[in-house]
């Protein structure tokens, strides 16, 4: 997976490549995780609080499904709050579309998808953000959770002591606090 990210002052954008040609989203009534998809998370101010917690609002991961076949663009997502089950990301910012070597997802991230009322960014701003690529095996297989088989992340990190884990969408760490440039 590549990708390149950018900011304008209502929220940030984001392109991702993945080089992944078979497919294999997760099936309807599954999760969007449990098959090829890309994560993104997002913290509207690269500061974080205590292990195993995020900034509620102002923190969220979204997850974007792989395209079910060569023509079909895909608008499943789900984005999830800390310690929460998915919730349908219920937004036309978004959308995974499928290319003859994978797929490629946009989307664009604003203050709402967090939950916050407004999110007015400048240059020198920091956010927090990792990026993660779901890889799975072909429907009909098991893998560690639905078909998914593993989990390609941006960023990992040893988690701050007392968190426990060292799973990246659990471990605040995992975000990288990033600095937004100006023009």
């Amino acid at each position: 997976m590549s990708y390149v990210a950018a900011w304008r002052p209502d929220g940030l954008y984001f392109f991702l490549r993945v080089q992944d040609p078979d497919r294999n989203p997760a099936d309807p009534a599954d999760p969007v995780w449990y098959g090829d998809a890309v994560e993104i998370y997002v913290d509207s101010d690269g500061v974080f609080p205590a292990p195993l917690e995020w900034d509620e609002p102002g923190a969220r991961q979204f997850v974007i499904a792989a395209p079910v076949d060569d023509t079909t663009p895909s608008t499943r997502a789900e984005h999830f709050v800390e310690g929460s089950t998915g919730i349908a990301w219920d937004t036309e910012r978004f959308a995974a579309v499928p290319t003859p070597q994978g797929y490629d997802a946009e989307a664009f991230i604003a203050a709402a998808d967090l939950g916050l009322g407004s999110w007015g960014l400048e240059a020198g701003d920091s956010v927090g953000i990792d990026l993660a690529h779901d890889v799975s095996v072909p429907p009909g297989q098991s893998g560690a959770w639905g078909n998914r088989d593993s989990q390609y992340f941006l960023r990992i990190l040893e988690p701050s002591p007392g968190a426990g884990t060292d799973l990246p969408f659990l471990n605040e760490n995992a975000f990288c606090a990033a600095t937004l440039l100006g023009p």
